[in-house]
């Protein structure tokens, strides 16, 4: 499932509407200055663009979003040994860990959002990519062996205990991966530090997961999604203010079998590849939510999915089939190109 490939939101903010406001970097109205920083953390690219009275001022926030979201990574990341996640993983079927409450916040975030979405967004998903990574360029999985790793999936095997704050993977083998989360929750969390340090108008993009607040000049920012198959078309543009956007997609992330390309994104319920969607846009009031939400509207469908999203008033969500059919919820605003 959800070790998701993020599409480059293409901001359409772009710099010609930047120049037409701030001109030179400064904004001559508002005396306010912008400040772009970008690196790679959580194995993808991280960009954060503020306004702010200074430049000082908005490198300093810079930096101290930029840390927390290292912060997080170091908690949660499956990619290090030394993460609380890591230690819930080596434990499996064997003791419960204690961890941080973030974590267990977003651990217990994540099994919500699996009962929301009758798994179609699952955490423990892991084994299954690792099952289909294994299988090599040559043959998938059999599907007996993808009946038997089915065994170690399922967020109702994930123990909490309040009392010690631990989290227990009751089944040996298990593994859990945030993949789907917690760059939405880092985002989140960055976007916070923003605002503590002043600042009204900025963007937190974490390879396609985004979260904006502020405007741009008297209007909102405006973001626009690719198009499924080719790089450098726009199919749709929506305005984006104080909420967040994530786009997941099949074209960044695949496996190529027996010369089949098979999407990155597996449904944990039968453990295939998702097929006959392309693109999934959520947007949502968190980056967290719309992280989540992306990765299960695409395992669930078109039909499904854009079904699920209508009846969450405080999401909108729009899917891209195989066939370049676009399905919307109800309230969603965007432009068709």
């Amino acid at each position: 499932m959800m070790t998701k490939a993020r599409v480059c939101i293409l901001l359409l903010l772009f710099w010609f509407v930047w120049g037409a406001w701030i001109g030179n970097g400064r904004c001559e109205e508002k005396e306010l200055f912008q400040v772009i920083e970008r690196r790679v953390i959580m194995g993808t690219s991280i960009e954060i663009q503020v306004l702010a009275p200074s430049q000082a001022v908005g490198q300093t926030a810079l930096e101290a979003a930029m840390a927390e979201i290292q912060r997080i990574d170091a908690l949660m990341s499956t990619y290090r040994s030394d993460s609380e996640i890591q230690a819930i993983n080596r434990q499996a079927g064997k003791s419960p860990v204690p961890v941080s409450t973030e974590t267990w916040s977003v651990v217990q975030k994540a099994v919500q959002m699996s009962n929301l979405t009758g798994g179609a967004f699952d955490i423990t998903y892991k084994p299954l990519w690792t099952l289909w990574q294994q299988s090599g360029s040559l043959a998938p999985p059999v599907n007996k062996d993808i009946v038997e790793t089915l065994k170690l999936v399922g967020s109702k095997n994930i123990t909490f205990s309040a009392e010690n704050r631990t989290i227990f993977l009751s089944v040996p083998g298990m593994n859990i991966d945030l993949g789907g989360i917690a760059k939405g929750y880092a985002v989140d969390c960055a976007i916070q530090i923003l605002k503590n340090h002043g600042l009204e108008h900025a963007i937190v993009n974490a390879g396609g997961d985004l979260r904006a607040i502020g405007h741009k000049q008297d209007r909102a920012w405006t973001a626009g999604i690719r198009h499924p198959r080719s790089k450098k078309e726009i199919i749709a543009t929506l305005p984006v203010q104080d909420e967040a956007l994530v786009t997941s997609g099949d074209y960044e992330r695949y496996l190529i079998i027996n010369g089949k390309k098979y999407a990155h994104i597996l449904d944990p319920r039968t453990g295939y590849p998702v097929q006959h969607v392309v693109s999934v846009t959520v947007i949502a009031p968190t980056a967290l939510e719309a992280d989540a939400f992306s990765t299960a509207i695409f395992v669930l469908g078109s039909r499904d999915g854009i079904a699920l999203a209508n009846t969450i008033p405080t999401i909108e969500a729009l899917v891209i089939d195989s066939q370049g059919t676009l399905f919307r919820t109800e309230g969603l605003k965007l432009t068709i190109k």
